[in-house]
């Protein structure tokens, strides 16, 4: 979603924001991701099989997200980006959906370590930079 976000706005068009942005996520930045998936590697099993949950437990609606997103891009470009287009909720989004990622932490010692704001930060400004290899 976050790349999303970065390439249309990038571009110069708004951002598709469904049932007005109101759906909440939890969202994790890749680097805890893939620290998590190395601990998970080099951590040896206690149990057969276990499933764990990688996440913030942070709540962020679609909204919210997209104005940070381009409030950082502005930042970072000097530019103005248009508002995002509302549309209507489509069948079978969940309106919140958080992870408990405790488990994680007992059994990998893994917990997030990035806030949503410096990941998001990271991101936009990657995109960005990408965007202006790929325009030279």
């Amino acid at each position: 979603m976050v790349s999303i976000f970065c390439q249309q706005l990038l571009l110069g068009q708004p951002a598709r924001l469904n049932d007005e942005g109101r759906c909440e996520r939890d969202f994790v930045y890749v680097k805890d991701v893939m620290r998590a998936n190395l601990l998970a590697l080099l951590t040896p099993p206690e149990q057969p099989f276990v499933i764990l949950n990688v996440g913030t437990g942070r709540l962020t609606s679609i909204r919210e997200l997209e104005q940070l997103v381009r409030s950082l891009l502005s930042e970072i470009t000097g530019r103005t980006f248009p508002e995002p287009v509302l549309g209507p909720r489509r069948d079978g989004d969940l309106l919140h959906n958080v992870l408990n990622a405790d488990l994680a932490g007992q059994v990998l010692g893994w917990r997030p370590e990035v806030s949503l704001e410096q990941g998001l930060r990271e991101t936009v400004e990657w995109f960005y930079e990408h965007s202006l290899q790929s325009n030279s």
